[in-house]
């Protein structure tokens, strides 16, 4: 169940680069979340709302129940979460545009 949570992710990724036609990724968020104390070296806290905010600050969605539902569920890893990966996955790598 946590590696089909993990893949959740290959879900997220595309959806900012489509949404922001290819302007920002999955790299931007992670930029963005944790990297909010450079050179912290103790643990920083944080929960879901926290996750939700910073994913919307990239770009505009309703992350909260794209994240949820896959979350709270008790159906086995092979039915939602594994479709939503896969729905990543077919979208294929979505590269940016050269600087």
């Amino acid at each position: 169940m946590k590696t089909m949570r993990a893949l959740l992710w290959l879900d997220v990724d595309p959806r900012i680069c489509e949404a922001s036609g290819v302007a920002r990724s999955l790299d931007d968020f992670a930029c963005a979340f944790f990297g909010v104390e450079d050179g912290r070296v103790a643990p920083l806290l944080y929960e879901f709302d926290d996750v939700v905010a910073a994913l919307a600050l990239v770009q505009p969605f309703d992350w909260r129940a794209l994240l949820r539902e896959p979350l709270d569920s008790v159906v086995p890893p092979r039915c939602s979460t594994a479709s939503s990966a896969a729905a990543g996955v077919s979208r294929g790598p979505t590269s940016r545009p050269s600087t």
